[in-house]
This record gives structure tokens, C-alpha cells and sequence, in this order.
């Protein structure tokens, strides 16, 4: 099968039944086939690299590399003489052949260590080879030569000219589950870091790209911050000598200087005490963890797995997961916070979350709850007393209330001693740890104590046997949680009734999603906060543009109609694209993590073959089994990428709200109109060429990535100009708005108000939090001069010219508030809002959305905090 997928057709989509088939042979570790495919993926880089055909259909250069790295780490190759044959063939096809890339080199070499099997070279290969290249950074050569007049994609913002193909995305999962094998990191992992860290200024010193050593710096500190937060290091030294390198980069400009003096704080705390970080994660993620058995909370929760509404066109039941509670523990374990919606309809590959391990779980368990205190607890306590076997012994066959208590009791003394120095604080919890060990070593079964449970004793998170290695060694690191989360498909939310409504408020609402929303966020405010002030509420938008605006536009209303809720409930929105997504593709061009371990794997999807989703189906087969009981190995690593998303991503970019009054109709008097439909917004807004372009794509059920160009070039294509008023208050840079409003009345052939800039748009770079929009035009008679100089582009070698001359092409102006009305009231236009198409109408308004005299906000996580 290989053989063929490789050297036949260029089409890399297969049938479900296909590729389930596939990756069980690949991962067989007694069948060859997983030899035989990395063979047949060396033979055919060795044709493209001969033939300098980078590119061909879905059979890229790119695609074969991401694939030959991942089967190198994940797959089991059998030591052979195949293998070897070409191994030494590529070998010498590669000096000579004249290739820029030393990427096929360093896989080659991990591939010839891997096949050994020896754990020690293993980790020398991870140390050494593999983590610098989990923060490569990855910068564009000249963009308009690459992008613009090469591949013809029509990318004109640099920002957007990514790199990255996917040959590293899923190193980061494969170094953290290496660190994972030992619960630990080796002091020999951050000296290289710290290399890294000296190498920043003398390695980009002569790069004229600022935001090369800004944004490595970023993946450093970040990538450091994981790791420690995950397996504490117990080597103080190590910790200080990170400290000591990460000081002169205090004084970077914002982000960069704040990023690192939180990172130097974050040691700070950890060398005083091992594990410090791993608890304040566990507790920020999991606040059930912070309760004890004595904390009660009475009351019935109801929370929702599916909304119905009184208009139901069909006649079936609601179905909703009820339950008693009676405790706090109960509350929040039980408590959905962390949803994923998805659209099956529209977008086929989002059935992939359903092969996600989380899915649909309902929270960490009380066991194992009680055995992440007991081994944190361990994991403290040995920082200051010798523990020995038979006092774990003894604690581990404490009831639940009892470890809870007495972890209730550390925190409570760590916290009586964080302003004291490191040997005060060390004096005092060493004498708190010597108590409480006595007091456990004293107790007897009638005050406490009990029979360990063989349920307990098999616990994969605590065996005993399992675990006496590490208690011979002195480590104690818990597995951190999965984080459980409810997959909701708004498609059979939406399955009786029309996309949207025109409601008394005039706002768009997509009815069935809003009232499901509304429903998530009532239940957590009656329940939640009595026990806690504030909540966060995850909300992941799994899908393209089309679902994104669903959600939004639920979420803007909500925001408007029910301010109390969000005093009680802090939303964070995390964008996940299994197709075009302009907001994902923006945070990938401003988040060099988020482009490397989730933009790329989850939209470009670079592991080869890949799964055709049209032959994807839910149902139960007749075998009893879903797709996807086998865990296959891109799904696996997925599934990792997607949970390192809900637990890392800790930064917040909140981006402004706006709305746009939309008139079908309009009068001399038109200060007393009523707008027909009010529709929000936090991307853009087009009209002219752009809204028809993508109203041709969705028309004839194009990809919504198909260059702007080809769809010109189209003899299908028609397009006209707009002759148009506008009224504008304009801004300066700081956002202060002029006394004077502009009007101009002009024929034009694209009208486009961004928030955020897009690939294809001559727009400046303006920071997303500036409270305006930046507005981009292009007249009628500037076009013409805009296709001459495409046209010529691609015919020279002058890339940068041309895009300078492009530019002149265009204006911009800054806006807080613009008025658009037609001159001629027979020719109404369209608007596109985000990625969605609606109108017509004679004249719109747009302007921030208001609350409480402030400009509502959108917020998205991110993994690094952008520039």
C-alpha cells in the first residue's frame, strides 16, 4: 500500500477503512511495513530533489519531510538491510545534489539512531538535536519574491509568509513524553538551554528582522516554563545559572522585558521551593483540588447536553445530564468548563476531536483527586525530610479527608512563609513536614488509618509496586490531567431552523447557539460562585470562518444582553482551524508557537496519507467499534497538540468589538430610521471586490483558500464597481479622533474595514488593541493599474518593486465611526462580516460596540503574548 500511495497518484486523501488500515500496519511493531513506507518516502525525496519539483499537487516536498521526521520518531523501524540500502543511497545522492535544506540531514541521522533502540542515544538525540528545533524560528526569505511573484498566492502582508511546513510540530510533544519517561529533567536539558539563551545576541546581531531574537527569546522562555512547571528540577544550581542568563533581556522592550521578568519571578519562587510552579498550575487548572471534605454545597445542577426549543419542528425530548451534589468537590469536578464546538455539516474533519481522549469526560475523579495531593504532598515533603518506604506506605492508605486535610495544612504553611527568606522559610516548613510526618507515623487504624483497597493499589496514576522506583529515587511528580471537555456540534443545534433571526433588539442571532451559550453560562453562575469568585469558561471554536461568526456572534449578544454574567464568568476563547480561518491564520502570523503546534498540524495537516473526510461517519458499524477505537497515530498526536493548547496557552489578547447598523432602505430623514439587522464584527468588513470574491468561492463550493488571483482570472467571475459615499470620523495614530468629518463620494472597487490584517491586504500595521479601524480602498481607477502590475509581477524579478507599486495603489485612513450609502439607490450592496455574506443595503454604520462606556472585547488564548 505504501508503494503505491507514494509512487502513484498525487491525490494523499484516503478513504476512512483505508487509513485505519494503513497506520495499524505502520505502527505493527512485528510487520516491516513501517520500514518499507520510510524507504519508499527516502526514494521519493530522492526524485523531487533531483528534479527540483518542490511542489506537486498534494505529493509536496514539504509533505514528505513532515511525514519521513514523524515515522522516524513514532513509527517502529525494523534494522535492516533495506533500510540501510537507502539510507547510504540518500547519503550519497545528497553530496551531490546542491540543497539548501540540512533538514533531510538531521532526520537521516535521527532515523540511523533511532533504529538502535538505546534509550541513552535517545536522549542525547532529544538533548542535543531535537529541542532546539521545538523553538525554531522560522523567518521568511523575501516575501514578494517567494510568495508573491513565485507561487502566485497573492500574500502581500510579510507577516503572513509563513515558513513552516510542519516538519516540527509534534517534536514538542515527542520531548515532553521523553522527559516523561523519568518524571524529570536532566540538568543537561536547561545548560543547553542556557546556551541558546547566551547565543540570542551574538546569533542575531546581523539580522535586519528585529523580531528574529525577540521571538526566539519568547519559544525559549516559554518552552523553559513548561518544563518546569511539569517535572520540577531539583538542582537549585541549574536554576539559578537559568536566572543569571534570562537578567539582561529585563530590559527588552514590552512583551519581551515582562515575559522574562515573570519568568526570572517563576524561579525565583521554584528555587525556594521544588514543585512550586506544578502546584500552582494543578490548582489554576483544577480548582477542585483547593477543597476539602468539610466544604459543602447543597443543590440540584442541571446542566445541558442539548437545547430543544418550544417551536420544535421535530418532536423530540430534551436530553440533559442531572445530578445531586453534595459537596463543593462534587460542584466543580461534575461541572462542565470546557466546551469544543464543532459543525459535522459544514466541516467534516472536525469529527476528528471525537477520537480525542478527553471528549466528553466529566473531570478529574475523587481517586484521582486524592492521589495527585498525595503525591504532590510526597513531592514537598521530601524537599525537607528523608522519606522512606514505609512512611509513603503509611500515607498512602490515608482516607481522602485526611490527605485532604493535611495538604489543605501545607499550603496554609507555605503561605504563612512566602515573604521570608530561603533559609527562614526552610528552618520553619522543615519543622511543619517533621510534625506531620510524626503525626501520621503515630496514627492507628481506628483513628484513621484503613486496609489499602486493591482498586487502589492497581491505580495507574499511584501502583505501589510501579512506583517504588521513584520513591527509592526521591521523585514524586504527578501526571498532569487530561483536560475533560463536552463536544457540542452546532449542527444539530441548528437543525430546525434558519441560520439567524431578526429579533426585538435588531442584533443577528443565531437562535439555537445563543440560547445554548446563554443556558452554559447561567448554569455556572448559579452553581460555581457561591463557592468561587470568578470562573474561567473555555470555549474552543473548532472550524473555519463560517463557524467562528456563529459563535462570536452568540457570544457578542450574550455580552451585551447579560452583564452580570460576565462578572461572575471569565470566557477565554481558544481557535482551533480544521479549514480557512483568517483569525487563526492572524494568531499563527503573530504566535510563533500557536503557527508550529496548531495552526500548521491542524489546517495543513502535513503527515501523509491523510484522511479523506467525506468518508468520515459517525455511526456505529456493525463491528460495535467507532473509527478511531485504534488509536492511529496522527489522531494521537493531535490529540496531545490539542490538550498542550487547553493547559499552556496562558496569555489573553482581547480584540475590540464592533458593529455595523445595516439600512435595506433609505431617506433624506435618515437620522430617524431603523436599522433592519445590527450585525457584530472583530475581523473586518468588505464590500466590492473582496465580499464577491468570497460569494463566488461559497457559491460554487470553492476552498475558501483559493487565491484571489486564480479567481479573477475567471471567466465566471464578475465583478462591478460601487459608487459610493462615505462619511468618516478619522483618527490619528493614537486614536484621537479629528474635529473635522471626511466625505468623499467616489466610484469604488473595494471598501475593506480591518481590525486585523489578512495576507492578501495592503493593510498598515496597526496593533489590535488601537481602539479604530483601519479602512482600505481601492478606487475604480487605481484597478486597472493594480492587475497591470500583478500581471507584470509574476513575469519579473523585481518583487519588492512591485509590491511598493502596489501599495500606491491603495489609501487608507484610520476611522472610529464611517457611514457607507450608496448614490444610486437601485444598486444596493453586500457585505461580507467576518468570512460571512449579507445584505443587500443602501447604507450602513459602522462603530465600536459600547458597554458601560467601554468597547466590548473578544478574547482569544495565545500561547505567547504578541508583538
Amino acid at each position: 500500500m505504501s508503494t503505491k500511495f507514494i509512487k502513484g497518484s498525487n491525490n494523499t486523501t484516503v478513504s476512512e477503512q483505508d487509513y485505519i488500515n494503513f497506520w495499524e500496519k505502520v505502527t505493527d511493531e512485528t510487520s516491516l511495513f513501517a520500514t518499507q513506507y520510510l524507504t519508499d518516502l527516502i526514494g521519493k525525496m530522492i526524485s523531487l530533489e533531483s528534479n527540483y519539483r518542490y511542489a506537486k499537487g498534494d505529493l509536496t516536498y514539504e509533505r514528505l519531510l513532515s511525514t519521513l521526521y514523524f515515522c522516524a520518531l513514532y513509527c517502529p523501524i525494523q534494522k535492516g538491510g533495506l533500510l540501510t540500502k537507502w539510507i547510504e543511497k540518500y547519503e550519497k545522492h545528497r553530496r551531490n545534489v546542491k540543497i539548501k535544506s540540512k533538514v533531510p540531514d538531521m532526520i537521516i541521522e535521527c532515523i540511523k539512531k533511532l533504529y538502535v533502540k538505546d534509550q541513552q542515544i535517545l536522549e542525547q538525540l532529544t538533548i542535543q538535536t531535537l529541542i532546539p528545533k521545538v523553538f525554531a524560528i522560522y523567518t521568511p526569505d523575501d516575501v514578494t519574491k517567494n510568495n508573491l511573484v513565485a507561487s502566485k498566492t497573492h500574500i502581500l502582508n510579510p507577516d503572513f509568509a509563513f515558513e513552516e511546513h510542519g516538519e516540527y510540530s509534534f517534536l514538542y510533544v515527542f520531548v515532553m513524553k521523553c522527559f516523561n519517561t523519568k518524571k524529570r529533567i536532566e540538568p543537561e536539558v536547561l545548560n543547553g538551554l542556557e546556551k541558546q539563551l547566551v547565543s540570542i545576541e551574538k546569533k542575531f546581531e546581523i539580522v535586519a528582522n528585529p523580531k528574529m531574537p525577540e521571538t526566539y527569546l519568547l519559544c525559549i522562555v516559554f518552552f523553559v516554563k513548561q518544563i518546569i512547571s511539569l517535572y520540577p528540577l531539583r538542582q537549585r544550581e541549574s536554576l539559578y545559572n537559568l536566572m543569571e542568563n534570562l537578567e539582561p533581556f529585563r530590559s527588552w522592550p514590552l512583551p519581551h522585558g515582562i515575559y522574562v521578568h515573570e519568568m526570572m519571578d517563576y524561579l525565583h519562587n521554584e528555587t525556594k521551593c521544588y514543585g512550586f510552579s506544578l502546584l500552582n498550575r494543578l490548582l489554576s487548572r483544577f480548582p477542585v483540588l483547593q477543597f476539602t471534605e468539610q466544604d459543602r454545597f447543597t443543590g440540584t445542577f442541571k446542566f445541558p447536553s442539548r437545547i430543544e426549543d418550544e417551536d420544535e419542528v421535530r418532536s423530540r425530548s430534551a436530553s440533559l445530564n442531572s445530578f445531586d451534589q453534595n459537596s463543593a468537590i462534587d460542584v466543580i469536578q461534575n461541572t462542565q468548563t470546557t466546551f469544543v464546538f464543532i459543525n459535522s455539516e459544514e466541516d467534516n474533519e472536525s469529527t476528528y476531536i471525537h477520537e480525542f481522549r478527553a471528549a466528553n469526560g466529566m473531570g478529574i475523579g475523587i481517586t484521582q483527586q486524592k492521589f495527585i495531593k498525595l503525591k504532590l504532598l510526597l513531592l514537598f515533603y521530601s524537599q525537607y525530610y528523608e522519606l522512606s518506604y514505609d512512611v509513603v506506605h503509611q500515607m498512602l492508605v490515608l482516607p481522602r479527608g485526611e490527605i485532604a486535610n493535611r495538604f489543605q495544612a501545607f499550603l496554609k504553611a507555605r503561605a504563612e512563609v512566602q515573604i521570608k527568606d530561603y533559609t527562614d522559610q526552610y528552618d520553619t516548613l522543615s519543622q511543619f513536614v517533621k510534625a506531620q510526618i510524626e503525626e501520621i507515623a503515630q496514627l492507628k487504624p481506628e483513628e484513621g488509618l484503613k486496609q489499602v483497597t486493591t482498586e487502589e493499589i492497581e491505580d495507574p496514576l499511584f501502583d505501589l509496586e510501579a512506583e517504588q522506583e521513584e520513591i527509592t529515587n526521591g521523585v514524586y511528580t504527578p501526571d498532569f490531567p487530561l483536560i475533560r471537555f463536552t463536544v457540542i456540534d452546532i449542527s444539530e443545534i441548528l437543525a430546525a431552523y434558519s441560520n439567524s433571526e431578526k429579533t426585538s433588539t435588531l442584533y443577528y442571532r443565531p437562535k439555537k447557539v445563543y440560547k445554548y451559550m446563554l443556558d452554559i453560562f447561567t448554569a455556572l453562575s448559579k452553581n460555581l460562585v457561591p463557592l468561587m469568585p470568578r470562573v474561567e469558561l473555555k470555549l474552543v471554536v473548532y472550524g473555519d470562518n463560517s463557524h467562528l461568526y456563529e459563535i462570536f456572534s452568540a457570544f457578542a449578544l450574550l455580552r451585551m444582553e447579560y452583564i452580570n454574567l460576565f462578572e461572575k464568568i471569565q470566557p477565554s476563547f481558544y481557535i482551533v482551524p480544521s479549514n480557512y480561518n483568517t483569525l487563526a491564520q492572524w494568531m499563527a502570523s503573530k504566535d510563533q508557537w500557536y503557527l508550529k503546534h496548531i495552526y500548521v498540524p491542524f489546517y495543513e495537516k502535513p503527515i501523509l496519507p491523510r484522511l479523506d473526510p467525506l468518508s468520515v461517519s459517525l455511526k456505529m458499524p456493525q463491528g460495535g467499534q467507532k473509527f478511531g477505537d485504534t488509536r492511529i497515530l496522527p489522531v494521537d498526536m493531535l490529540d496531545e497538540l490539542f490538550q498542550s493548547y487547553l493547559r499552556d496557552a496562558e496569555n489573553l489578547e482581547r480584540l475590540f468589538i464592533f458593529e455595523v447598523e445595516c439600512y435595506a432602505y433609505t431617506t433624506e430623514d435618515s437620522a430617524n430610521l431603523t436599522p433592519d439587522i445590527i450585525l457584530p464584527f472583530a475581523q473586518y468588513l468588505d464590500i466590492g471586490l473582496n465580499e464577491e470574491y468570497m460569494s463566488f468561492l461559497k457559491s460554487n463550493s470553492l476552498p475558501l483558500n483559493t487565491p484571489k488571483l486564480d479567481v479573477i482570472g475567471d471567466p465566471y467571475f464578475k465583478f462591478a464597481s460601487h459608487d459610493l459615499t462615505v462619511k468618516a470620523k478619522a483618527t490619528d495614530p493614537m486614536g484621537i479622533e479629528y474635529v473635522d468629518e471626511r466625505v468623499f463620494s467616489r466610484t469604488f472597487k473595494n471598501i475593506t474595514l480591518s481590525n486585523i490584517p489578512r495576507q492578501d491586504e495592503f493593510v498598515n500595521h496597526r496593533n489590535h488593541y488601537d481602539p479604530f479601524l483601519e479602512m482600505t480602498y481601492l478606487e475604480a481607477a487605481s484597478f486597472k493599474q493594480e492587475q497591470h502590475l500583478i500581471k507584470d509581477g509574476f513575469k519579473s524579478s523585481q518583487g519588492g518593486k512591485v509590491v511598493r507599486e502596489l501599495a500606491n495603489c491603495y489609501s487608507n485612513l484610520q476611522v472610529k465611526t464611517v457611514t457607507i450609502t450608496t448614490n444610486d439607490k437601485s444598486k444596493p450592496f453586500d457585505i461580507c462580516v467576518d468570512g460571512e455574506i449579507f445584505g443587500p443595503f443602501s447604507s450602513i454604520l459602522v462603530r465600536p460596540l459600547l458597554l458601560d462606556g467601554k468597547i466590548a472585547t473578544f478574547p482569544v488564548r495565545t500561547f505567547l503574548p504578541f508583538q
